[in-house]
């Protein structure tokens, strides 16, 4: 409205406190465009104050002269006095051009100290962007590179394909990890004429997952081949106990949660003999075209706060 009524001291007065309100939101080239206009006004409301004063100088003098022509009619020795009035007047228009020319220098100076300080401070900003985004992407880097690294110790513990089919050669083996490091695994070894195999589903997914899978193994390499242990259900047995044990240290509730389900199949090749044992993970058969479920416990190894967990055999 004040734009529409051409108030430009009201205008001035707008542009002048919402140029300030960008600035302390840090909106600089709002801030900026806005002080222009703000700048543009106060010249045009000083060249008009300087045009008026100028024109009522100017009328004041002609009505003076031409007085004083009329009276130099009359008396001659009155022309020095007007001539001294002349000078008087143009030495007001030469200060007042000099004041406007002194403060449109000052405003210009002013002008551009705020933008300097703008721009630095935007860079500083731009290059502080520019660091941390350096930082993320080299920590994202060693983050993948450790989890890729992870991954490949955890394949060269898994078993050979080749392993597994020397005993068993209509054998394949299907292993899609849900993250690039898994909570699943499978694991084969041998206990005296027998070939063992175990599949087992560990808590969580990913880098958590992949350390119990790295356990589970270890576990198994170390109880299966020991010939005190007597099947696959005994060793389950202890199997849950040295988990919990091991993760004692991690305190109750989080020892409530870490464990795994599997199955333990135990082949003797040369009597055509199978012994199974299942933590929560049935064993399914397939012979002559039906399938044939043998029951699991309803319990995983580790995790619970139940002792004496049985696997029946």
């Amino acid at each position: 409205k004040a734009k529409q009524q051409k108030l430009l001291n009201q205008q001035r007065w707008i542009y002048n406190n919402i140029s300030k309100c960008y600035f302390s939101l840090n909106q600089y080239d709002s801030a900026y465009a806005n002080r222009i206009l703000f700048v543009k006004i106060k010249d045009s409301l000083l060249n008009l104050e300087s045009n008026s004063a100028i024109a009522e100088m100017q009328t004041k003098y002609d009505a003076e002269k031409k007085e004083k022509d009329n009276e130099l009619l009359r008396q001659q020795g009155k022309i020095d006095a007007i001539e001294l009035e002349a000078q008087k007047v143009s030495n007001q228009k030469q200060w007042i051009f000099i004041g406007a020319g002194i403060l449109g220098i000052l405003l210009l100076t002013s002008l551009a100290l705020i933008l300097f300080k703008g721009a630095k401070r935007k860079q500083k900003a731009n290059d502080l962007l520019i660091e941390q985004k350096d930082q993320i992407s080299e920590q994202k880097k060693e983050i993948v590179d450790s989890i890729n690294y992870a991954k490949d110790i955890q394949q060269a513990m898994l078993p050979q394909a080749s392993t597994i089919s020397e005993n068993f050669a209509d054998s394949f083996i299907l292993f899609m990890p849900r993250d690039v490091v898994s909570g699943d695994f499978y694991w084969t070894g041998k206990r005296g004429d027998s070939t063992v195999i175990s599949v087992a589903d560990c808590t969580g997914h990913g880098v958590p997952g992949g350390f119990m899978s790295m356990m589970g193994s270890e576990l198994l390499n170390q109880i299966v081949p020991d010939q005190e242990v007597k099947n696959p259900s005994e060793a389950l047995s202890i199997i849950d106990e040295r988990i919990k044990r091991n993760l004692n240290k991690a305190g109750a509730e989080q020892q409530r949660h870490d464990g795994m389900d599997l199955v333990l199949c135990s082949f003797n090749l040369a009597n055509e003999m199978l012994e199974f044992a299942g933590a929560n993970n049935h064993l399914i058969r397939v012979r002559k075209g039906e399938l044939e479920t043998f029951k699991a416990a309803k319990h995983g190894v580790g995790g619970m706060h139940r002792q004496n967990k049985e696997y029946p055999l």
